[in-house]
Parts: C-alpha cells; structure tokens; sequence
C-alpha cells in the first residue's frame, strides 16, 4: 500500500469504513495531521472538532505500522497509549486525545504506527438490517530514534522502459535505506530536452523498504540517461540514472 490509501469495506447489517489518510472525514477532523515524538517528547496531543449537527462517537486505537513487499502490515501493539478509550464530542465542540509512548525510543531505527479514530454508528445499536457508512481517519504517528544520524535515504534502485498498449511508461523502484520514513510528494523524471514525466501521488516508503511505481513518458527517451528530482518532506532530492 501507498502511505495514502482508501478502502472501503460494507457488510449488510452491519458496518461499512473507509480508511485514508486525510485531515478531516464528512462529519469531524483531526489536528495535526501526523504526530512525532522525539527525545524531548514522548507524548502528543490531538484535537478532534465534531462539525455536524449531532453528537459523534469515537473509538481510538493505535496499530504497529510497518510495510512488507510493498503492502501496508498493521497489528496490534501496546507500545502506545491513548486516552480517553471512547470520546464522545458534542455538535460544534471539540475534545483532546492525549497520546503517549509506553515503551523507550528505539536507539538506532524510527518507531512507526497508525492513530486509528474510528466513528461508532449510533445507528448500527439496533437490529434492523441497515447499511452504515462510517469514515474513519488514520493518521501516523512517528518515533524518532535516540541517534543524531536520523535520516531517510531514498535510492532509485531500478529504472526501465516499458511498453503497454502502445504506450511507453518508465518502472521506477524506490527504496529507502535510512532510518527515517519519508514521504513522497512529487517525482519528476527529465532527460536532456527537459521533461518527460511525473508522478503526483503523495505516499510513505518507511524506513529499510521499497517500492515499484509506473510513470507515463510524454515522449521517446534520447539519449541513455535520465534525471529524477523527488520532492519529498525531507527537501528535494536528485539523481542521475543510466537507463538500460
């Protein structure tokens, strides 16, 4: 999975959710829209604003987040702690979520979870067979290690052409050797006669992993080599890549 992503799961009955990593859903938000602890600080503090006419219902949760073959893994942890267990805030009003480490900083490598507000359906108490759409926010939720080399490294460590239905795409993986996530925004890609394409879907790469994405070409590659400008929430970072 990409750092943003949205799924939608509805059981008749019951409860449909969707994830995503957005700042608000339709009825309340969230800020801010991600929280670090560093060595100063091992706890943080979120406001959530109900903006409907109702009172709403929330359930928050923390998950270990990590990535594997490039999918998203969340599983349960104790390592965070987050309070209250249940929020209700009233229409127009806004209540704090205090959220704070269980465990110390790791000494070398970032800590990575996902602060999960799930919306609790008043409806869904009853009995009628009854669809109901919840939207749930995730946010991440960053732990900086104890060292003062802390840092994300974003390798381009495979670069090819392709062809599909006429159409010419460049496969690009990405890998992130540091000990930091970082978070793409923007990855331009230009040869010697200036721009070729772009991919603007902003999504995490955590720390020690990889990903492949696959970037349209506006025309033909000329000559053997192209550049690649990453815009990510470290700063801008650029390398030059033989094509084979």
């Amino acid at each position: 999975m990409r750092l943003a992503f949205l799924l939608f799961s509805v059981t008749s009955g019951l409860l449909g959710s969707a994830w995503c990593d957005w700042v608000s859903a339709a009825n309340y938000s969230v800020s801010p829209l991600r929280a670090t602890m560093d060595g100063s600080r091992n706890a943080e503090v979120l406001t959530l604003r109900n903006t409907d006419s109702a009172p709403i219902l929330i359930q928050p949760t923390v998950v270990k987040w990590s990535q594997k073959d490039g999918k998203e893994v969340l599983e349960p942890t104790r390592d965070v702690l987050i309070s209250p267990a249940l929020i209700e805030v009233p229409s127009g009003e806004s209540q704090v979520v205090r959220v704070a480490l269980r465990r110390p900083q790791d000494p070398t490598q970032e800590l990575t979870y996902r602060i999960v507000l799930k919306e609790v359906p008043r409806s869904a108490a009853g009995t009628g067979a009854k669809v109901v759409i919840a939207l749930n926010i995730s946010l991440p939720l960053f732990v900086v290690p104890k060292t003062a080399e802390a840092k994300p490294n974003l390798q381009i460590v495979e670069s090819k052409i392709e062809n599909v239905d006429g159409k010419q795409f460049i496969r690009v993986g990405l890998r992130n050797s540091g000990n930091m996530h970082l978070q793409l925004k923007n990855l331009a890609i230009s040869d010697s006669a200036g721009a070729m394409g772009e991919y603007n879907s902003m999504f995490y790469i955590l720390s020690g992993n990889s990903t492949t994405i696959r970037i349209p070409l506006a025309r033909k590659l000329i000559t053997d080599s192209v550049r690649f400008d990453a815009q990510t929430d470290a700063g801008t970072i650029g390398q030059e890549i033989k094509i084979p």
